[in-house]
C-alpha cells in the first residue's frame, strides 16, 4: 500500500492543477487590461498635445496674415482660410481640410460671422476661429481645451465643445481676437 500512496504522490507532483491555470489567466488578462487603459490614455494625450500645437501654429499663421495685410479679407478678396494660410506659406500644406487634425476630422480656419474688416474699436474685432472636427469622445474635447486654455498667447480666447449632427462625435471650436479685444463671445 505504501508503493500506491509514493506513486499517487508523485503523480500529484508532475502536473500543474486547473486552480493554477485560472489564476495564472487572470493574471495575464489583468496586465493587459491594465496595458490597454494605459495606452488609450498616453494616446489621447498624445492626440491632445499634436492638436494643441497645431492650434498654436495657426493662432500664429493667422496673427502674422492679420499684421501683414491688417485684415481678415485683404483687398476685398477671400476671407482668411486655411488654403489662404497655406499658399502664403504661413502653414503646412500636409495639413488637409477634411482629414488634417489627429483624430482624422477636418480643420477650419475662418473669420466669425463672415466677418472681414476689423474695427479697431467694435464687440468682436478680428476674431478668427478655428474648428476641429470629428473628435471620437467628449474626453478628447475636453482635454484639447484644457490645452488651449493654457497656451502662451497674447489673444484672448474662448473655446467651445460640442456634440456634432453626425451622432457619437464632437467638434471643438476655439475663437480669439487678433486684436486682443475681449470681445471673444462663445455665445453665438
Amino acid at each position: 500500500m505504501d508503493g500506491n500512496r509514493d506513486m499517487l504522490i508523485e503523480y500529484k507532483q508532475r502536473g500543474i492543477s486547473l486552480l493554477e491555470v485560472m489564476l495564472s489567466l487572470v493574471i495575464i488578462a489583468a496586465i493587459l487590461l491594465a496595458a490597454t487603459k494605459f495606452y488609450e490614455s498616453t494616446r489621447r494625450s498624445q492626440l491632445v498635445n499634436a492638436a494643441g500645437s497645431m492650434i498654436q501654429a495657426l493662432t500664429t499663421a493667422n496673427g502674422s496674415w492679420f499684421y501683414t495685410y491688417q485684415s481678415l479679407a485683404p483687398k476685398g478678396g477671400s476671407p482668411v482660410s486655411l488654403s489662404l494660410l497655406q499658399e502664403a506659406g504661413l502653414v503646412a500644406a500636409d495639413i488637409s481640410s477634411s482629414t488634417g487634425n489627429p483624430w482624422g476630422g477636418g480643420v477650419e480656419v475662418s473669420p466669425i460671422e463672415n466677418q472681414t474688416l476689423c474695427p479697431k474699436i467694435a464687440k468682436n474685432a478680428c476674431v478668427v476661429q478655428i474648428q476641429f472636427t470629428l473628435l471620437p469622445d467628449l474626453a478628447s474635447c475636453n482635454d484639447l481645451s484644457a490645452v488651449s486654455q493654457q497656451m502662451q498667447t497674447p489673444v484672448t480666447t474662448t473655446d467651445i465643445c460640442k456634440q456634432a449632427d453626425s451622432g457619437g462625435t464632437y467638434d471643438f471650436t476655439i475663437r480669439y481676437s487678433l486684436t486682443g479685444d475681449s470681445g471673444a463671445d462663445a455665445s453665438s
